[in-house]
């Protein structure tokens, strides 16, 4: 691989910075290099570049594909995006689950009136003041002996 393989990103440089340009080889951490004009920013990173992978050798250490810097933020991006998928999904499932919870709780809840309201009737008295003695009984800890319910 030649130092000609590898991408490179040339910036302009603010006139507080300097001026000029910088030129970076994103593949190889820290190689940077820079120049008046845009040519030369690049120039001097080809040097720079060479220089780079020639201590990369000499320390033993691994040398990127060219390209390697993009790939995995490619992949990285791959597995947000399933992430953010997966994540969907559940959001979606726990609404339907919540629905469905609120429903059941409904029909338990006219379960339960209707038993209520038949017992109140085998006992003849109003539904309302069976209720609401029957509530006030057990809010205050009261304990009324009563008929068993009947649930036929």
């Amino acid at each position: 691989m030649t130092d000609r393989e590898y991408p490179m990103v040339v910036t302009a440089l603010s006139d507080e910075d300097g001026g000029g340009f910088i030129a970076m080889a994103p593949d190889l951490k820290g190689c940077i290099a820079d120049g008046e004009t845009p040519e030369a920013a690049i120039a001097e990173l080809h040097s720079a570049i060479q220089e780079w992978l020639d201590e990369a050798r000499r320390l033993n250490r691994e040398i990127p594909p060219p390209g390697a810097l993009v790939a995995a933020k490619r992949a990285e991006r791959t597995e947000i995006n399933k992430l953010l998928k997966a994540q969907e999904r559940l959001i979606k499932t726990q609404d339907q689950l919540l629905k469905d919870a609120r429903k059941e709780i409904g029909k338990i809840r006219n379960s339960v009136s209707t038993l209520l309201e038949e017992q109140s009737r085998k006992e003849d008295r109003p539904y309302s003041e069976w209720t609401a003695e029957t509530l006030s009984a057990s809010a205050i800890g009261g304990v009324r002996r009563r008929a068993p319910l009947h649930l036929n």
